[in-house]
C-alpha cells in the first residue's frame, strides 16, 4: 500500500492499495506532471536501494 501526505488538507492519502514493490526510509522524492518520483530507499528485509522509479498520477473519477 502507497500512501502520500496531501499538505493541503494536511491528511494522508492512500495511492495504492496494491504496491508491487514496496520501499521505506526514501533518501528523495520529487513531483513531476507525470506523478512522484522516489529516490533510493530500503527495500524488503531492509536492503539499502538506490533504485528511482516513477509512482504515475492516477486521475481522480468524478
Amino acid at each position: 500500500m502507497t500512501f502520500a501526505f496531501n499538505a493541503r488538507t494536511a491528511k494522508w492519502e492512500t495511492l495504492s492499495q496494491n504496491t508491487p514493490n514496496p520501499t521505506m526510509d526514501h533518501r528523495g522524492l520529487l513531483v513531476i506532471p507525470e506523478g512522484l518520483v522516489i529516490v533510493g530507499g530500503m527495500e524488503k528485509d531492509q536492503q539499502v536501494s538506490a533504485r528511482v522509479s516513477v509512482l504515475p498520477k492516477q486521475v481522480k473519477s468524478k
